[in-house]
């Protein structure tokens, strides 16, 4: 089996295998990220670091000797081309699309139905969700229809990130369609359940080492978050995902100056809305999951708005919660029932301690362990029932 695969990329190219015949450029996360300008090119790579988890989830998923990845730009544009079109077609046993919240009312997915359209071999989805239910209850979804029928027209397998979106994709005519979750979530399960299971020990208002997550920049409700943790340890790091990129979080520096290292982290100073509120915060980024990892492993727990913030900590075996921000995240968050904190509950309270205790002793921490491993067991013989892992 012969898969070829596009959509959102893994970490590094050396996890898969490229297409041949593609000339497509692949970022090289062993590559030396120093300046400023290198940095933000790297960021707008994947469009969001915590992707990284997704396309390693999913290439993980398949089977690396199976995966021949091409950048989807590259594939859109060489598979006009009849010659290569029919090396696709010909030369391969199905077709990987790793996706996300692609089902939104404020994007089309144009080239993405093009695209399939061209394709004639069996087309596998990966990680699908719906970005706003009120997308489907108000039937404003019609944007996607041509991405829905491009694949109606095919083969097709599709795995989606919750119940939500599976429904909503049977219900315009889809088949093979599985609410598994998202893919980085089954990447390194023995670590996630481990994680889970840490997390009812974790003494929230005692000194901790914390990795924090959320959205520096326009929104000083992240910053309140991390001053909640007023015991927290001295080498607590807060780590970045896109918020250089579309949430006015700035390094004070050049676009050719030296602004970070994968060691160390950033280096220059940062501008963002309340920045010296937290200004004992160590500022990081990863391009590379494994560096994300090994932070995490070192923190006591993980906390805050963005999904792959946290997931990073239960991959490395490091106990986290979320508060879920969106409907995005809550039916990640349910499918797998993991414990999480709603934001209308977070910013309405005045005791936010509190909120975390009673989540924390609220949660059936068993029933979660035996639903995730039915879910991993059932994401992983999914694929198997196809020829992929």
């Amino acid at each position: 089996m012969k898969a070829i695969v596009t959509g959102i990329k893994s970490y590094i190219r050396f996890l898969y295998q490229e297409d041949s015949s593609s000339a497509s450029h692949n970022f090289d996360a062993f590559a030396p990220l120093q300046t400023q300008e290198q940095v933000l090119q790297a960021s707008r790579f994947n469009g969001n670091t915590g992707n990284y988890f997704i396309g390693e989830g999913a290439v993980e998923a398949i089977g690396r000797e199976k995966a021949h990845f091409v950048d989807f730009g590259q594939l859109h544009w060489k598979t006009k081309q009849q010659e290569y079109l029919n090396h696709i077609n010909n030369h391969y046993d199905c077709f990987v699309f790793v996706t996300a919240n692609l089902l939104r009312s404020d994007y089309a997915a144009s080239a993405e139905a093009e695209l399939l359209s061209r394709i004639n071999i069996p087309i596998v989805v990966l990680g699908i969700g719906c970005q706003r239910i009120t997308d489907i209850e108000n039937g404003a979804l019609s944007t996607t229809q041509a991405f829905i029928e491009a694949l109606k027209q095919k083969e097709h397998h599709i795995f989606t990130r919750g119940h939500a979106t599976a429904d909503y994709l049977l219900s315009q005519g889809l088949r093979n369609v599985w609410p598994t979750g998202c893919p980085s979530l089954f990447f390194r399960p023995k670590n996630v359940l481990s994680a889970i299971e840490k997390l009812k020990h974790v003494d929230w208002k005692s000194p901790l080492q914390m990795s924090f997550s959320g959205y520096l920049g326009t929104d000083i409700s992240s910053i309140r978050d991390i001053k909640l943790f007023q015991n927290r340890k001295q080498n607590s790091s807060y780590v970045l995902q896109d918020e250089q990129l579309f949430y006015n979080f700035k390094f004070d520096a050049k676009q050719s100056d030296i602004v970070y290292d994968d060691t160390t982290g950033i280096l220059s100073r940062c501008s963002f809305q309340e920045s010296q509120q937290i200004a004992d915060i160590k500022m990081r980024i990863f391009f590379n999951t494994h560096q994300w990892r090994a932070l995490m492993s070192s923190n006591d727990a993980a906390f805050g708005k963005r999904f792959h913030g946290v997931v990073s900590g239960l991959q490395a075996g490091t106990p986290g919660l979320m508060i879920a921000v969106d409907d995005r995240m809550r039916e990640m968050l349910n499918q797998f029932s993991l414990p999480y904190i709603d934001i209308k509950e977070w910013d309405s309270s005045d005791d936010k301690h509190h909120i975390i205790s009673k989540t924390i002793k609220s949660y059936n921490f068993d029933a979660f362990s035996e639903k995730y491993q039915i879910a991993e067991e059932s994401f992983r013989t999914r694929l198997k029932s196809i020829g992929l892992g």
